[in-house]
């Protein structure tokens, strides 16, 4: 598709950009509000302060996600230093599913137990163990059911909930963050250090849980990744950051490296979360195998994903799946691609990305009679709310405006499709699918002074994107004897002088072009650091020949005078 370039705004500086697209001043960006009141969070730290002294058993029940992962993680570390010995328990996820499911709780009869990242939809589950005489404390930040029963736990501690109208954009890594450091106020036992380490989980959950990295979470991810870089960390963790070769530890780091391996064992594997959190809590001992084990496992996972990926291209296009108002893929017979079901919500991002479209990709579970599967929205669709008008076609489900989770008959596979189309096309797009805008123009030749001030108001990610800029005239440079490398299955890089671009899934489009040596560019920049070395990077988002003529040289201009006074 031929994307039209359009500026959205009319704005000349980076802080313009900021400002606006977060609604917040510079001031307050570089200065982040921080330990922000939260409902109930002492009550919380004393009522687990108080089962440690009881010596109750303590059961901490997370979720199978880097989230859920490093929250548990937090709150496991935090108690073992107040003299505790917790009970970690994550979810299984293809036999028990998301949350507190009353299979998982069989076990559980006595004490307290503590929910983190999940719980507050999870009303019967809960039920069942308050008439066992378990003690509940649930810690999440999810939205509570649609019925708005709640659960009926000794201490509800949700954002959401408890205090709507402040804030209520933590994670569940920064909610238990917040109720270690709670704990420690009442009874001061945790060291800097150790704190420092905590936070840097916390980022870790923050960044790969997706949350706006604004007020108390941009202070979070700011202070987690310092802490970082100072080698605060589980051990297994920063053995993780050097296998992977990391220099300079960031946001990226997290959301591409990070974040991805520790979730890929609990996307493959039923009761696989629990290995990844060996990697930052393991009170038997760490192993670095360990480590190489997680690795592996998410190279794996990244070629399910590029084998899904061309299984829902393939399906896209013969069905001419790209001309409804959203995308639904799913197996429709025995031979029919099936798609995995811990990768199905990586599936739906993508090709919502790449079609301009919501998109639900729906794969076979347990139940021969039921598709279940993700949703992912684009364009400004409230997908959630589309669900909502057509749940009657619908087993289960739930989620918000970017992405859901779903359960649906097989028999009401066309029926669901057809309704859902009908509703969203109903609904206005936020933008024209063949719009891409940009924040501001700059010359190549203001890439480095641009990138030095950009450099102020990092971390950036969700909720304060780096600006998108338009580079006029960029000239490709030979470097080892070419001034483009092809790499992977459609990626390129270009070479510039003293900086480089790199166009994901882009190498189609610039051969399309016929490999022009001087190219318009959109795009974000950042600086790449690798072995040492730190160089200019525009990560492209589409690219076109520069229509401005390659300009003369000294050399030519004096040619070309000699020649002239020749033929004189």
């Amino acid at each position: 598709m031929n994307m039209h370039w359009k500026q959205k705004g009319n704005f000349s500086t980076i802080e313009q950009v900021l400002e606006s697209n977060t609604g917040q001043s510079i001031e307050k960006i570089l200065n982040p509000d921080h330990d922000l009141p939260i409902a109930r969070l002492r009550e919380c730290a004393q009522a687990i302060l108080d089962a440690i002294d009881k010596k109750s058993q303590i059961v901490i029940f997370g979720d199978y996600d880097c989230d859920g992962i490093t929250s548990t993680a937090i709150l496991a570390h935090t108690l073992r230093r107040f003299g505790a010995a917790p009970i970690v328990r994550l979810p299984k996820r293809f036999s028990e599913g998301y949350g507190l499911s009353e299979t998982a709780i069989q076990d559980i009869r006595e004490g307290l137990l503590i929910t983190v990242d999940n719980g507050v939809s999870a009303v019967e589950p809960i039920s069942i163990l308050r008439d066992r005489g378990v003690d509940v404390i649930v810690i999440d930040h999810h939205l509570p059911r649609e019925d708005g029963l709640l659960p009926n736990a000794n201490i509800l501690l949700d954002p959401w909930v408890t205090q709507p109208n402040g804030y209520t954009n933590w994670c569940g890594a920064g909610l238990a963050y917040r109720v270690a450091c709670e704990m420690n106020a009442l009874r001061p036992v945790l060291s800097e250090g150790f704190l420092k380490a905590l936070l840097s989980m916390a980022a870790i959950g923050t960044v790969a849980d997706v949350c706006p990295l604004l007020d108390e979470n941009r202070y979070i991810v700011k202070e987690g990744i310092r802490a970082i870089r100072q080698k605060y960390a589980p051990i297994g963790f920063l053995h993780l950051i050097e296998s992977y070769n990391i220099q300079d530890f960031s946001v990226t780091d997290i959301g591409f490296k990070i974040g991805p391996t520790i979730n890929a064992p609990g996307r493959l594997f039923d009761d696989g979360a629990m290995q990844a959190l060996k990697l930052v809590y393991n009170p038997d001992g760490y192993s670095r195998s360990n480590v190489e084990e997680l690795i592996r496992i998410n190279d794996n996972r990244k070629q399910m994903v590029s084998r899904a990926m061309d299984a829902a291209r393939f399906a896209v296009t013969t069905e001419d799946l790209h001309l409804q108002k959203v995308i639904v893929l799913y197996p429709k017979g025995e031979n029919d691609y099936v798609y995995p079901e811990g990768i199905a919500g990586i599936i739906a991002g993508r090709i919502a990305e790449e079609y301009h479209l919501p998109t639900i990709v729906l794969t076979r579970g347990e139940d021969p009679d039921v598709l279940k599967g993700s949703a992912r929205s684009y364009g400004g669709i409230h997908i959630k709310e589309a669900l909502d008008v057509v749940n009657y076609r619908i087993l289960r489900y739930g989620g918000h405006a970017g992405a859901a989770g779903l359960s649906v008959k097989i028999s009401e596979v066309e029926a669901f499709i057809k309704e859902l189309n009908e509703e969203i096309e109903r609904r206005p797009a936020a933008e024209p699918p063949d719009t891409l805008y940009y924040d501001l123009e700059i010359a190549s030749s203001e890439l480095h002074e641009f990138c030095k001030k950009l450099s102020r108001y990092e971390p950036f990610g969700e909720g304060i994107p780096s600006p998108v800029v338009y580079v006029k005239n960029f000239v490709l440079s030979p470097r080892y004897g070419n001034t483009a490398q092809f790499m992977g299955k459609n990626d390129v890089k270009l070479y510039g002088k003293d900086c480089s671009a790199v166009y994901f899934d882009g190498a189609d489009k610039f051969k399309s072009l016929g490999c022009p040596k001087k190219v318009d560019i959109v795009g974000t920049v950042s600086v790449n650091r690798f072995k040492g070395r730190e160089e200019i990077q525009i990560e492209v988002l589409d690219v076109r020949e520069s229509e401005e003529k390659p300009e003369k040289t000294e050399l030519f201009q004096t040619l070309m005078s000699k020649l002239v006074m020749t033929n004189n």
